[in-house]
């Protein structure tokens, strides 16, 4: 598929032409092709006139603004291949952004599980001194029973944390191409 094929002049009808391979990215995922590939800028594209090379500069750029994050949550991703060095500055920022944030994600996923581990190993001592004091007499049933509750959601939040931590390790290998 061309973007310019799809793009009649580039002051024209562009606005569409990402709306339509949003429209062919979903159905190809929804009927199971697992690689889609679209040629967005040709090296004969340099040869047009400005307005139209500019033109379909603006039209790689918004969509890199307005999808990136979507693919993401649909866990899709995007792989630039060809000449990047010959890109803007601004759209070589924007692919490279693709990979740091799934890095960013990766750093905060092990944060929150850190702190989940951290909140388990609080929530246990806890329990053992609600067990302890219920031994003594000192606490009572629900004073145990609110302890036991804690520890679980600590349980509960460290799984969570550890599936955040393996999904985010998985996306990160998809944004830069390296999954097994």
């Amino acid at each position: 598929m061309s973007s310019t094929r799809i793009c009649a002049g580039a002051c024209g009808t562009c606005s569409t032409s990402s709306e339509t391979f949003r429209n062919i990215a979903t159905y190809c995922k929804e009927i199971g092709v697992e690689y889609l590939t679209v040629y967005a800028f040709s090296t004969e594209n340099w040869n047009r006139p400005q307005d139209e090379v500019d033109g379909i500069l603006n039209l790689l750029r918004k969509y890199l603004d307005e999808s990136c994050e979507t693919l993401a949550q649909k866990n899709a991703r995007l792989r630039f291949l060809g000449r990047l060095d010959v890109l803007p500055d601004d759209i070589r920022e924007k692919i490279e952004l693709q990979g740091s944030q799934s890095q960013f994600k990766v750093k905060e996923a092990n944060r929150r599980l850190a702190m989940a581990t951290k909140n388990v190993e609080n929530a246990e001592e806890n329990l053992r001194c609600a067990n302890l004091g219920f031994k003594e007499g000192v606490l009572q049933t629900t004073d145990v029973m609110a302890a036991q509750t804690a520890w679980l959601q600590a349980q509960s939040q460290k799984i969570d944390a550890e599936i955040d931590v393996k999904l985010s390790q998985v996306n990160l290998k998809k944004a830069l191409g390296v999954l097994e």
